[in-house]
């Protein structure tokens, strides 16, 4: 039994329970060594009715593997990894402070609210430490990203000389290992968790973004985003309400945009890298405006649906219980019945159109671009409303745009693996200059990508 005073493999002595969670236990303790010496440390020990479950054990030893090899300062730093009686234990920095949650618990029970200032400062050195992991490079010097995947209010450390730490890579993701998990898991608290994670792709840059700005809006709020009765009703409310502050929150209108780009449910909407979006927190800290934004322009195509046709009911029927099953939450009963109705021969142009449109916002929000290319193209072949095949036809071009930035990305990674070992004959400072005009350009393109959309709206009358 784990209590104050045991200690692990002969020099980490417990102290005091500092936090637990699902898999491990957090100590605050003291390591000892020779003439005396001792310092305070942070114990994560696994817990002991999962000491001997492999799946969990293999995730702590690979929440290890990853955090030994983040070396930043605002990442809490790994000293140790060791085993204790059959159990695994972490052994890492302690931070003299309070997590994110506390800090803003005690603001807000207080009445006040956190200044927007050092709001930003905290963000500021947070991106850092997410930055660092993103660009993590293995033993042999290539590229492998680390993605947080939970990074919280309570993830992220305040110590008491002002030093912000991100904290717990349990749930990290790192490229250049196998999944520790099931796909098909959602992994992280809903409340901060990027929407696109909630299908269950693989986690990027962008989604940590999205976590970290759903965190600024609860320190400058004192609450997440979004709040629901269910996590259902929160994953829906991440997947199709727009995020808001609320009426008389003390925020700069430059920061309240910026935490709102962090929030966009199109990751490709979210800032392009985190040097573009710590550059933008640097200019609110300073109260200066965002200059170097595009501005953003809708245009809504008026879509005229054919009220003349005679249509059988029961296909009618069909796509309106497709509708209804899409606001349920209901997604693949409702890909289901739009399928059928594509499927069915010799059936309705317009209601095939309908049903292609229905599954093209469907297959956008998966971040599924093969099928939501297939779906706009049975748009603009099927449909009879011009408006709906020029909505089409824009998104069609809009995926060969990002189509285009794949491309660049792809090729700015095959000069990036020359640049580890060039070749003699090929000078350096050539690869860099590549590399570097691409990343240009590719930041450039994503900024502005985007930055234009149109909607296809409704209109009642006949065509």
């Amino acid at each position: 039994m784990d209590g104050p005073g045991t200690i692990l493999a002969g020099k980490y002595e417990l102290v005091k329970v500092a936090g637990t969670g699902g898999m491990a236990t957090v100590w605050r303790a003291l390591q000892r060594g020779p003439a005396g010496f001792e310092r305070p440390v942070g114990v994560k020990l696994i817990r002991e009715n999962l000491a001997h479950d492999p799946g969990f054990v293999a995730m702590f030893v690979e929440e290890a593997r990853v955090s030994a090899q983040l070396i930043h300062p605002n990442i809490v730093q790994v000293y140790d990894f060791g085993e204790d009686g059959g159990r695994y234990f972490l052994v890492m920095e302690w931070i003299d402070g309070m997590s994110l949650s506390q800090l803003v618990r005690i603001v807000h029970d207080r009445g006040a609210a956190t200044p927007w200032v050092l709001v930003a400062a905290v963000a500021m050195e947070a991106l850092r430490g997410l930055a660092a992991a993103h660009e993590r490079r293995d033993p042999r010097g290539q590229i492998a990203p680390v993605f947080h995947r939970d990074v919280t209010p309570q993830n992220i450390l305040l110590s008491a000389s002002g030093v912000v730490k991100l904290s717990d890579f349990g749930l990290a993701r790192a490229t250049d290992r196998a999944r520790m998990t099931a796909p098909d898991v959602i992994k992280g608290k809903i409340g901060y968790l990027a929407p696109e994670l909630t299908r269950a792709p693989d986690p990027t840059p962008q989604s940590d973004m999205y976590s970290l700005g759903a965190t600024v809006f609860h320190l400058l709020t004192g609450a997440p985003p979004f709040e629901a009765d269910s996590p259902i009703a929160l994953i829906l409310k991440h997947l199709n309400e727009p995020a808001a502050f609320r009426r008389g929150a003390q925020v700069p209108d430059v920061l309240r945009a910026l935490v709102l780009r962090m929030l966009e449910k199109d990751p490709e909407r979210r800032f392009p890298s985190y040097d573009a979006l710590l550059e933008q927190l640097e200019r609110a800290a300073r109260g200066e405006a965002i200059t170097d934004d595009p501005p953003r322009q809708v245009f809504v195509l008026k879509h005229r649906r054919d009220r003349t046709t005679k249509r059988s009911l029961f296909r009618v029927g069909k796509l309106s219980i497709a509708r209804t099953n899409l606001k349920m939450g209901r997604r693949d009963k409702a890909v289901m019945l739009l399928r059928e109705t594509l499927s069915e021969e010799g059936g309705d142009s317009e209601l095939k159109s309908e049903a292609a449109l229905l599954l093209l916002e469907i297959f956008e929000q998966d971040g599924d671009q093969v099928q939501a290319a297939a779906m706009a193209e049975t748009v603009a072949a099927v449909a009879r409303d011009p408006a709906a095949v020029a909505y089409a036809s824009w998104k069609l071009a809009m995926l060969d745009e990002r189509g285009a930035l794949d491309r660049e990305r792809s090729a700015m990674a095959r000069y990036e693996r020359i640049l580890k070992d060039p070749p003699e004959g090929l000078p350096r400072a050539l690869l860099e200059s590549q590399v570097k005009r691409l990343k240009e350009r590719i930041d450039a393109r994503q900024r502005e990508l985007g930055t234009t959309q149109v909607l296809l709206g409704d209109e009642e009358g006949s065509s």
